[in-house]
């Protein structure tokens, strides 16, 4: 129920869970009470929608905004709990009462459509392109970007995180609140989410129902939806404003990072956490972006982590340091796994360019008796002459003891690690062969999303040299087998056949598909026939 009180504390009892200093301004004696959020509707957890955000508190009878939102976790019950040490206040004289923002909220008579407020809040700069007899939505939105997203509060800039950047929104909604700031990965993007929260603000000032309204009914579905939630008094996008900044640690959270830290230099590991995070798409499989369908796989995600931190156990207590088995694309220091990716591989070594394209070519000729494909035989040639121990000494990856890798070493390293290709059913061609762990590589084959978490630049690149090859390939020898097959009937000839060479082999032309070539080639031009036969490459 909107405004009941669902947490009630004292300063002491917060400050003594949270490990940190009562807030200037206030006392020990001061009571912390946490209300149900307007526009809440269910107090139990829910998958899709995960944690929710609380803004606001009453401190000694004041509400109060806090310092940064607080997330919510899931009980034991299923339902939404609040820790209370996830409550940062600021300083006394840098909050702004919010018991006396009242006034904003008075309805009127006399004002058209809006109600009546503070003009300095309300969005009154807006009202003329929502007013405006042909809606403009994005100059509107380009407007509020430039003109309605301010800098974020001092405690939040002083914490930015390195390549993040902050936008608040300075337009409040009809109860006064919602000046919120919101994080991106450029400026634009930020000022874009908070431009967005001010139009949504100042749409809650309209009277009546918003669906009533006509200025309403006709914005995109992006604005009405962002307008429902500013009414609600809920933030018109679900975002965790900490992934862009640096978390300050209270004692007890700085005692328990410090200890793991030392733990894991003992075992010589890379810390996941640093005093200075780096953004989540850069931690681990589950903290990909879930764009693309790639929340769908989330689940997948989670046990390929889960493989990688085996593996890299093992490795290490097999004596190979300096190595986290970590998904392709994901370690800056691994980048030129993707072997596909000359200048990754230039950048290590220009030597190991040219190795590969020998390596490759000696592959093919080794697939050319139809007996094993060319990605086993790769395999075989670059064990044969290191090349994965030299990928490896390229990210610093050493042994325990000595210069070298013994071979039981080597044995162990590639019962994990091996060659594969970004493409699906083995099909590869140079420009599609990378160095990853067996488990990723059969993951990657069944859901291309297991690629594109961190790889997606490589693994696209790769696609479109494959499809091109496949096309390429298809339509050259579907032109000769026609013109074969023309030239024994008017010749009276045996019927010709055509050889499939081993690159073409590699990357999964058939003889249907040759012949599908020649079908295609008898009624369609070129560049048609060649559209059809990309096609089928993709569906196949």
């Amino acid at each position: 129920k909107d405004g009941e009180i669902v947490g009630r504390t004292t300063m002491r009892a917060w400050s003594k869970a949270s490990g940190l200093k009562v807030p200037k301004g206030y006392e020990g004696h001061h009571v912390i009470e946490v209300k149900v959020p307007k526009g809440w509707t269910t107090a139990k957890w829910s998958k899709s929608t995960g944690a929710r955000q609380i803004h606001y508190a009453t401190v000694d009878g004041h509400k109060v905004e806090l310092a940064e939102a607080a997330a919510t976790s899931r009980g034991d019950d299923g339902r939404h709990v609040l820790p209370i040490d996830r409550l940062k206040f600021n300083a006394k004289e840098d909050v702004r009462d919010r018991s006396f923002d009242k006034t904003i909220g008075t309805d009127a008579r006399d004002d058209g459509p809006w109600k009546k407020g503070a003009t300095a809040t309300t969005g009154v700069s807006l009202r003329r392109w929502l007013e405006a007899d042909t809606l403009d939505e994005p100059g509107m939105k380009l407007f509020a970007s430039e003109n309605c997203a301010g800098p974020a509060r001092a405690n939040e800039q002083d914490r930015l995180a390195p390549g993040c950047c902050l936008a608040r929104c300075t337009v409040a909604n009809f109860g006064g609140d919602l000046r919120i700031t919101f994080g991106g990965t450029t400026q634009a993007e930020a000022n874009r989410a908070a431009g967005v929260m001010a139009i949504a603000c100042a749409l809650d000032h309209l009277k009546g129902k918003l669906d009533d309204s006509p200025i309403f009914c006709r914005l995109s579905d992006e604005l009405k939806e962002a307008a429902r939630k500013a009414r609600a008094g809920e933030p018109w996008m679900d975002q965790n404003l900490d992934r862009y900044l640096v978390r300050v640690l209270s004692e007890r959270e700085q005692a328990a990072l410090d200890q793991y830290q030392e733990k894991c230099r003992r075992l010589g590991r890379t810390p996941r956490i640093g005093k200075t995070p780096v953004a989540p798409s850069e931690k681990s499989w589950d903290d990909a972006n879930k764009r693309e369908g790639r929340g769908r796989h989330s689940l997948v995600m989670r046990e390929l982590r889960a493989a990688d931190g085996a593996a890299t156990v093992k490795l290490y207590r097999g004596g190979v340091r300096g190595l986290v088995v970590a998904p392709p694309g994901q370690r800056m220091d691994q980048w030129h796994f993707c072997i596909c990716n000359d200048v990754e591989l230039h950048r290590k070594d220009p030597d190991l360019v040219t190795d590969v394209d020998k390596y490759w070519s000696a592959a093919l000729e080794l697939s050319k008796s139809g007996s094993r494909d060319a990605l086993a035989c790769f395999n075989e040639v670059a064990f044969e002459a290191g090349l994965d121990i030299r990928l490896l000494e390229a990210a610093d990856v050493r042994p325990e003891s000595g210069t070298t890798f013994t071979p039981d070493q080597i044995a162990l390293i590639r019962k994990y690690y091996g060659f594969h290709s970004f493409g699906k059913a083995r099909k590869t061609t140079r420009k599609c062969l990378l160095y990853c762990t067996h488990t990723a590589a059969i993951a990657g084959g069944r859901e291309p999303h297991c690629y594109t978490a961190f790889a997606s630049d490589d693994y696209a690149a790769a696609c479109l040299h494959l499809r091109y090859m496949v096309s390429d390939y298809t339509w050259g020898l579907g032109v000769q087998l026609r013109r074969a097959r023309l030239r024994a009937t008017r010749t009276s000839g045996s019927a010709p056949t055509i050889v499939i060479d081993a690159e073409a082999r590699a990357v999964g032309v058939t003889t249907d598909m040759i012949e599908a070539g020649v079908r295609a080639g008898r009624v369609l031009g070129e560049r048609r026939a060649r559209d059809v036969l990309e096609d089928l490459a993709e569906l196949d």
